[in-house]
């Protein structure tokens, strides 16, 4: 009974290995949309922005780690309906509140759920293959938990527009570490507006984030000779309004890579929206 994982699965995104083939908002940009207003929507999450989703969902009624949501079993398969559990039920549910401390908005957010799906046993990891392009194993683990608090706080807000502003974020997850790959993270930073009257639609963020990977996955990777870590990182971008359709983004990171000894990676990008 294999079980198969591969490694973009494992970090949810190939972040030690260069940027997704198409950018969308960063981690920075998607979490200035609370504390400013949202960036524009549509496109694929960055490198940070895909990991913190990975790890502040729920697992999903599968066999193996996968993003949330996972994709969508066939519905022209009779399976789905005469079975529509068999891969697993997930539960979860959050509470969210606003905060206005010293007059300046906030908000905080608390979020936990439960899959009863079963993946792959980290502690029974047998081969990592080479490259780590899949990790296999002989044994599965039944149950996902997984919680998480998100927050944002202004430092400073328009008193005649009091969605712009600036301040900081955070996002800190726990799960249970096995099955899933990534036992703990924390996202934190700063983002918001332009505070010049004459780039007062221009967006700014930086934040640094850190994904602890399960203690079992790393064990039987040191056991099977493929040595790996936590990885970490900081992202900072900024975002010129040219005109009220036209957008142009400079983003960058650096990342320490989960492989060891391996050189920290810099990835610098432009990106250019216009909208119709």
């Amino acid at each position: 009974h294999k079980q198969v994982i591969t490694e973009a699965e494992i970090l949810g995104t190939q972040t030690s290995k260069g940027p997704p083939p198409r950018r969308g908002p960063t981690a920075a940009e998607a979490i200035a949309a609370q504390t400013s207003k949202a960036p524009p929507k549509g496109k694929p999450p960055t490198a940070t922005e895909a990991i913190a989703s990975q790890t502040s969902e729920a697992k999903p009624p599968a066999q193996s780690p996968q993003p949330w949501p996972p994709n969508p079993r066939s519905a022209q398969s009779p399976r789905v309906i005469q079975r529509p559990f068999e891969e697993g039920v997930a539960v979860g549910g959050g509470i969210g509140v606003k905060s206005n401390l010293l007059s300046l908005r906030g908000t905080h957010m608390f979020r936990a759920a439960y899959s009863n799906a079963s993946g792959i046993n980290l502690d029974s990891i047998s081969s990592a293959g080479r490259n780590i392009s899949s990790i296999e194993g002989s044994e599965t683990k039944k149950g996902y938990w997984f919680s998480s608090y998100y927050f944002t706080q202004n430092f400073y807000q328009s008193q005649s527009d009091p969605d712009r502003g600036w301040g900081l974020f955070g996002l800190y997850t726990l799960s249970d570490g096995n099955p899933t790959p990534i036992r703990w993270s924390m996202l934190v930073g700063l983002a918001g507006y332009n505070l010049y009257q004459e780039r007062r639609d221009d967006r700014w963020g930086i934040g640094f984030y850190h994904f602890g990977v399960s203690q079992q996955l790393l064990t039987s990777l040191q056991n099977a000779s493929e040595p790996r870590q936590s990885e970490g990182g900081i992202e900072a971008f900024y975002n010129i309004a040219i005109n009220k359709w036209t957008n142009i983004s400079s983003d960058i990171q650096i990342i320490e890579p989960w492989i060891p000894n391996k050189p920290i990676q810099s990835i610098i990008a432009i990106r250019m929206q216009v909208r119709f």
